[in-house]
């Protein structure tokens, strides 16, 4: 089964309160994030909705979206540099930003442009 993120903002210091968090059954949504010539893109940074993370070196992120699934995502998929990964050149991609029905999600791959 797959489950769902929480997002909280949590108080920390002294007098902090115990938080509860239960998992929720989600819906697990994968999708890969290439170049114009098909070749991944690792380290992309993918925004969906409120959900934040990078892209893998396959070029593939991974969400689990709650049960209650929302009809459309926004989505925002940014990659600025690559300094840092060996044998690779700093390079700049055109940022991709739109809302999508959730079922677009899973099919083609999204592609940034130079």
């Amino acid at each position: 089964m797959n489950y769902a993120p929480q997002y909280r903002h949590i108080k920390v210091g002294p007098e902090a309160k115990a938080q509860d968090f239960s998992m929720k059954a989600g819906r697990k949504v994968s999708k890969r994030v290439e170049d114009v010539e098909g070749k991944p893109i690792a380290g992309a940074c993918v925004v969906l909705n409120n959900w934040h993370s990078h892209t893998d070196p396959a070029g593939f992120f991974h969400w689990s979206v709650a049960a209650v699934l929302p009809k459309t995502v926004a989505y925002r998929i940014d990659k600025r540099y690559s300094a840092g990964i060996p044998g690779s050149t700093a390079m700049r991609y055109r940022m991709l930003k739109d809302t999508v029905p959730l079922s677009q999600i899973d099919g083609h791959p999204f592609t940034l442009h130079d």
